[in-house]
């Protein structure tokens, strides 16, 4: 059970650990902030420092309940660490931007994505660059994903777009 007993598990006792940790954190902030008379103070910090560790926590829950997104192919994403797990369980970090793609074209193989709809899911805005910025995040991408996880032509180019590939 969840905090049940009078057992409490190595789970419980780390969602424990890190809610105290966010309180005590964003209460040190808030102490700061009003004893520099700035707005936001201790108990705005301290709601936001526990909600941004209760959001962490359920992101790790789900990851442990449901597994990693992807577990049907050689490539699997973390949401709980932004990573993407290779064959091998090589851990390849991947900034916000890299992982909303990956995400995005992992989440239906085999279709593929019109560049467009992709730079509109992940930027959310369409400029002028935009082509270009997400030709060069495809080839971060295939370089990160081939150097440190092994993981080769995941990710392939069709004419006006891009589609994930399983093995």
């Amino acid at each position: 059970m969840f905090f049940g007993d009078t057992y409490m598990g190595s789970f419980e006792l780390s969602i424990l650990i890190k809610l105290l940790l966010a309180a005590l954190a964003g209460g040190l902030v808030g102490l700061e902030r009003e004893k520099h008379g700035r707005p936001a103070g201790m108990r705005t910090n301290l709601l936001v420092s526990v909600g941004a560790c209760t959001i962490m926590i359920l992101s790790e829950a789900f990851y442990l309940k449901y597994g990693m997104i992807g577990g049907d192919t050689t490539l699997r994403l973390d949401p709980s660490r932004r990573s993407a797990v290779g064959e091998n369980d090589i851990d390849v970090r991947l900034t916000n931007l890299e992982f909303r793609l990956l995400h995005l074209l992992m989440s239906r193989p085999g279709y593929v994505f019109k560049s467009e709809d992709i730079i509109q899911t992940v930027w959310g805005s369409q400029r002028e660059n935009d082509q270009s910025l997400l030709k060069n995040m495809i080839y971060r991408l295939r370089k990160k994903l081939e150097e440190e996880a092994g993981e080769t032509n995941l990710i392939q180019t069709w004419p006006g777009g891009y589609s994930f590939q399983e093995d």
